[in-house]
């Protein structure tokens, strides 16, 4: 088992990863990931929702975070297959994003945590044991009135002039960086009393 980077390399890691095209990505993180069934029995399409998943993560990775790139990224892998080409356009890929499913993520993250877990490197435990530390943020949402209503936007900002907040605070290996478990709740909530998923 290789030895987790020096926390200086890891940027380097990270640019080396955004690089990487589609295909070689897919490939690189296969072994770890394991898709739910809904995800691997899709029907066959432009987007196949097994691909999508692929798709998403490496737009999440990559510098250019834009569905711009990202089609671009799955004209690519297709190119050299002679395959029907999807249009430039986004709008077909963000349709086909959105099937993707909270309990499909939620069901990769879970195996995939697991996996990794196993991976711990001895050196970075504390007498055998995984020590973990506990990080707090905030994510904004698009400001619709189904997120406003579930997850209000601070109070010290004029109403329509916002976004709604999530507050969030995950549980992480110091060695690996996994995040373990997460809760997560609106600003109204106290951290203590969020949502958890483990």
């Amino acid at each position: 088992m290789m030895p987790s980077p020096p926390p200086h390399r890891l940027p380097g890691r990270l640019r080396q990863i955004q690089a990487l095209p589609l295909h070689d990505l897919q490939k690189l993180a296969s072994p770890l990931i394991t898709l739910p069934g809904a995800l691997r029995g899709a029907r066959d399409r432009v987007y196949p929702l097994r691909q999508v998943f692929w798709i998403f993560l490496a737009q999440i990775l990559a510098a250019d975070k834009s569905c711009a790139h990202a089609v671009a990224a799955w004209q690519a892998m297709l190119a050299p297959l002679a395959r029907f080409m999807p249009s430039p356009g986004t709008a077909a890929y963000c349709r086909a994003r959105a099937r993707l499913t909270l309990g499909d993520l939620r069901a990769v993250w879970r195996t995939l945590t697991g996996r990794l877990a196993q991976l711990e490197p001895p050196h970075g435990m504390w007498h055998g044991r995984v020590v973990k530390v506990v990080d707090g943020s905030s994510v904004s949402m698009p400001d619709t009135p189904s997120n406003q209503r579930r997850w209000p936007q601070p109070q010290g900002q004029k109403r329509g002039c916002g976004f709604p907040v999530m507050r969030l605070v995950v549980l992480f290996s110091l060695s690996s960086g996994v995040a373990l478990a997460w809760v997560w709740g609106s600003l109204r909530v106290a951290e203590f009393r969020g949502r958890s998923t483990k």
